[in-house]
């Protein structure tokens, strides 16, 4: 009878260890399984900042950026020199791309890598949704591979956020320009008043 008994503990024994091993490994695999998740957010974003620093490649691994590259690092105070890609479908006439806070009177720097050569202007607004937009450069036609300083009137008509207004010079479709910017500048580069 004892002997019974002890198979019989032995074998629940068993059967919860089994039990617990099975709810471990679940754990683990549960834990790697957000950990992956996260790590791979991670990856994206690390992507995306990697890329603000870029001057090409708007596909990364097969994936498509799209218009908006970089999320803004953006400190009160410090230029807004991180540079921003901007993706214009060239079936289209004009392009805009998001206002972007402007902290000095530096020229807007802008940068074509890709695609049909495009008509670039700057325009100044009061807030990030674009209230009392105007118009704050003269219209430029910069070629690819040319680092463009933009002279613009922004800061000096009271405006706080800048964006770029593109215009297509040739109606190329299913062609993408990529061009990168920021509405600060740390250099001089070729000048476009």
């Amino acid at each position: 009878m004892i002997a019974k008994t002890v198979k019989s503990v032995e074998k629940i024994v068993y059967e919860w260890r089994n039990e617990i091993m099975k709810k471990e490994l679940f754990s683990k695999i549960k834990k790697y399984m957000v950990m992956c998740s996260v790590a791979g957010a991670m990856a994206i974003s690390g992507i995306a900042g990697v890329a603000s620093q870029a001057k090409a490649g708007v596909k990364i691994g097969g994936l498509d950026l799209g218009n908006i590259v970089t999320y803004d690092l953006e400190k009160e105070g410090e230029p807004n020199t991180n540079n921003e890609g901007f993706t214009f479908r060239n079936d289209k006439e004009v392009g805009y791309t998001r206002y972007r806070y402007k902290y000095n009177a530096t020229k807007v720097y802008i940068y074509p890598t890709v695609g049909p050569t495009l008509y670039y202007r700057v325009h100044g607004a009061d807030s990030s949704n674009g209230k009392n937009v105007a118009i704050r450069s003269n219209p430029h036609k910069v070629p690819i591979g040319v680092e463009a300083s933009f002279t613009n009137y922004v800061w000096e008509n009271g405006n706080s956020y800048a964006r770029i207004k593109v215009r297509r010079t040739v109606n190329a479709q299913y062609v993408d320009s990529l061009f990168w910017w920021s509405p600060d500048s740390k250099n001089v580069y070729k000048v476009y008043d």
